[in-house]
């Protein structure tokens, strides 16, 4: 998975791959930062979901969404929505994914540049 590094595409001088962020509706942003805020008080550690699983994310993810597909203005135990939920889920899911490929890309290098095997890296996704 490659998601544009912003952070990357500033430092090169990029234009046309700098990433709008003014295009991101502001609610969205709210609503992610309710849920963590939550998330923090609740389990007494700021940013626990950095540790995560992505398993668990995904479980949680999905209960949020049937929750809301059964009743779109049902509130969670948090006394936000469903959908603050799934979308504090899926931020995180798209965090732990990019993490977790760059781990992966990280030791695929380490791995290629010891062992002629004939292990190759796995091909990019068209994108």
């Amino acid at each position: 998975m490659e998601i544009l590094n912003l952070k990357l595409d500033m430092a090169e001088g990029n234009k046309k791959k700098k990433i709008k962020l003014s295009l991101v509706p502001n609610s969205i942003i709210y609503a992610i930062a309710k849920v963590l805020g939550y998330g923090n008080e609740k389990y007494k550690v700021e940013n626990s979901w950095k540790n995560g699983e992505t398993a668990h994310y995904r479980d949680a993810m999905y209960r949020h969404f049937l929750s809301y597909i059964e009743n779109p203005t049902g509130l969670d135990e948090s006394g936000f929505p469903h959908l603050y939920h799934v979308a504090a889920n899926v931020a995180i899911l798209i965090e732990l994914e990019e993490r977790d490929e760059k781990k992966n890309d990280e030791w695929r290098l380490k791995f290629n540049e010891g062992d002629k095997s004939g292990y190759k890296k796995k091909p990019e996704m068209g994108r």
